[in-house]
């Protein structure tokens, strides 16, 4: 997403921040194979401002769509070789394979099922014909979304949600985390964002209630809940968090919480599934279309 290649003739739109950019790579090439590791202590320490750095690009450019000009300027750089196998750059991009003039690359593509209708049809003819030594890992978490034709050219690997015995172990061993902390890796993630995985429930429940609350039964002997309120609250955390950000796993929270009122049978269906289309609709129309979450 930073990577200079993808933004080789729009460097003006990442100006402010290529003084981070420049900070992060000095101290990646530091913690390369070429350099002896320093001790457990120190290594911990640069690890945890790499990551801190790494924010401030992560937030400053959206990750929503894939524009055309990106898949463009990654496919000029796949079918570039030197003798030496290395990239555009001039760094060796991978291990050289069949000889000289070759060079082993890999493009990862995240949230490739927002892609512009334009970026796909780029993309797909990249796969029809694809460089040698080159792989293209597309990341996704709707499948769906995506045009077939690009899908009947990839080869799917599914990672199936993780159950709760799972979650402290990965949590520990990946991520380095206590898990006593977090009760799921959504959570670590949402926190990660800096939202409150418990206001964003409780948000997700008082508004179901609210406006549910002619054909939804009470839970826990909760009372009238005040729409304006609600509304009011949202508002607030507009202000402070990241609207699309906070938008999103707020909508995916609804989605979570109305099923599980469904499983309880504290939701008539027929109700349920019309809401559940109100509600994919709007996440549809910014995903999809980059509507203003405002």
């Amino acid at each position: 997403k930073i990577d200079p290649v993808i933004w080789e003739g729009e460097e003006s739109r990442i100006r402010s921040l290529q003084p981070t950019i420049a900070e992060i790579e000095e101290r990646l090439d530091m913690l390369s194979p070429d350099y002896a590791l320093p001790d457990e202590e120190e290594l911990e320490n640069q690890l945890e401002t790499i990551i801190s750095l790494c924010l401030k690009p992560s937030k400053a450019i959206s990750s929503d769509n894939i524009p055309i000009n990106h898949i463009r300027r990654a496919t000029a750089w796949m079918h570039m070789t030197t003798a030496l196998g290395t990239g555009s750059g001039g760094k060796k991009e991978g291990r050289a394979k069949g000889g000289a003039g070759s060079s082993r690359k890999i493009v990862i593509i995240e949230n490739a099922d927002k892609m512009y209708d334009a970026s796909s049809n780029s993309l797909l003819k990249l796969l029809e014909e694809p460089p040698p030594d080159v792989y293209l890992i597309l990341i996704t978490t709707r499948k769906g979304a995506m045009i077939p034709t690009v899908l009947s050219r990839l080869r799917p690997y599914a990672f199936v949600d993780r159950d709760s015995t799972e979650n402290p172990e990965i949590l520990k061993r990946i991520f380095q985390e206590e898990a006593k902390d977090y009760q799921s890796l959504r959570e670590y993630f949402l926190y990660w964002k800096e939202l409150n995985p418990e206001q964003l429930k409780v948000l997700a429940r008082r508004f179901i209630d609210a406006v549910l609350s002619r054909s939804i039964k009470k839970v826990d002997g909760a009372g009238p809940v005040d729409r304006v309120d609600i509304l009011e609250e949202m508002k607030l955390l507009f202000s402070t968090k990241s609207p699309r950000e906070f938008l999103f796993s707020f909508i995916e929270e609804l989605l979570i919480h109305f099923h599980s009122l469904l499983k309880q049978g504290l939701i008539n269906p027929f109700r349920m599934e019309r809401w559940n289309r109100i509600v994919r609709k709007h996440y549809e129309a910014m995903d999809r279309f980059n509507q203003n979450a405002n």
